[in-house]
């Protein structure tokens, strides 16, 4: 027998995020779904104190229930915040990236303008990210279009003619 990883359900939450809140939430359907409490093993949360406090949290309230439960800090959560102090030298990149990217985004003439060439190039995608820095999974998307459409940035850049053209290109 393996062990399943599954969502178990998604509900709002209505009033504050408190842990006691969410908690209800999660209790009121463990109960309702006839679930018992000492099958659960594990929960994943991120580091924030309503989760992962050790007194008055969500792991706090599970363990009342499922003493053997077992919390792990969120990979995904975790490998936004180790990416969060990156080196001068990535951060410099990335300023630049994002610098670019707005300079077509916020322009709504310069979008469209970007988002025929990309037609006309047939790439896979027509229009470029925005950057958000609070999301977990922004960074990694948004770098990923941009390396996507890069050729076409390029071409943009060099038809505008702005420096940044060289950054994009490949120079391998």
């Amino acid at each position: 027998m393996s062990a399943v990883e599954e969502l178990l359900f998604c509900k709002p939450i209505k009033l504050k995020a408190t842990a006691i809140a969410v908690f209800d939430i999660l209790n009121n359907f463990i109960n309702e779904a006839n679930i018992e409490w000492k099958n659960c093993v594990g929960i994943c949360t991120d580091g924030a104190r309503t989760m992962s406090g050790r007194f008055k949290s969500i792991q706090a309230l599970v363990k009342q229930k499922s003493p053997l439960c077992i919390w792990t800090h969120c990979m995904i959560h975790r490998e936004a915040l180790a990416s969060k102090e990156m080196s001068p030298g990535l951060n410099i990149v990335l300023m630049t990236v994002v610098t670019v990217v707005n300079y077509i985004k916020v322009r709504p003439l310069k979008s469209r303008i970007f988002s025929g060439l990309c037609k006309d190039m047939g790439a896979v995608h027509s229009s470029l990210l925005f950057y958000c820095e609070a999301r977990w999974l922004s960074r990694g998307k948004f770098l990923q279009r941009v390396y996507e459409l890069r050729n076409e940035i390029t071409i943009f850049l060099e038809e505008e003619n702005l420096s940044e053209a060289e950054k994009f290109r490949d120079n391998f």
